[in-house]
């Protein structure tokens, strides 16, 4: 939010934005968002996720915009502040 402000719109980079390897309950996948906001319109929000046990669990997620880059939302070793105690999962 401090980036963008209030998002608008989030959109898939269809060509370029996903990979995906799943095997069994397992499996890794990346995502590159667009991201709309009041405050940054050209903001891209990449995220990388592992699959464990059939539940897609978010690694690494960074924000990069005009003005910022590599902005790390979730890192491999933790939280970062930028965070704020909020935990992404998805079922897969």
């Amino acid at each position: 939010m401090n980036v963008t402000g209030p998002i608008s719109e989030v959109s898939l980079n269809f060509w370029s934005g996903f990979h995906v390897i799943s095997s069994g309950s397992g499996g890794e996948a990346s995502f590159v968002l667009s991201v709309k906001g009041k405050k940054d319109e050209s903001v891209v929000l990449d995220v990388r996720m592992m699959r464990a046990a059939n539940s897609w669990i978010v690694n690494e997620a960074y924000l990069t915009s005009k003005n910022h880059k590599g902005i790390p939302i979730m890192q491999k070793t933790g939280i970062s502040g930028a965070h704020l105690d909020t935990e992404f999962y998805a079922q897969g």
